[in-house]
């Protein structure tokens, strides 16, 4: 066990955590992660996808067909830090009508 001391992970774009060995060794990653749909403005799809993929805490961003026009899907280590990017940064993009946000409780890997 390496007790004391830290380092950084970085996940996503730009978002950086700073964990114990001992954390790391467990496989803690408490992250909250979340799937966002977007519904963008016709010919606003492509402004709006460069913005999202360059922020903080995104780890995929998608085009998709149908209803919904881009699916984003984002980790953050704090409630409030996912707050922030949806009502902070999201919903503020211009081109960007609506949203729906998705919690994940849990998380597979395969």
């Amino acid at each position: 066990m390496h007790v004391g001391y830290y380092f950084h992970v970085c996940v996503g774009n730009g978002l950086i955590l700073f964990m114990s060995f001992a954390e790391f060794e467990r496989g803690v990653l408490d992250l909250i992660h979340a799937f966002i749909l977007a519904k963008v403005e016709s010919g606003k799809d492509g402004e709006v996808l460069k913005e999202v993929k360059r922020s903080a805490g995104v780890r995929h961003a998608t085009p998709t067909y149908g209803e919904y026009d881009l699916h984003v899907d984002v980790a953050f280590k704090t409630k409030e830090e996912l707050d922030g990017f949806i009502f902070d940064r999201i919903r503020r993009l211009e081109g960007v009508r609506e949203t729906l946000v998705l919690i994940a409780f849990k998380s597979y890997e395969s």
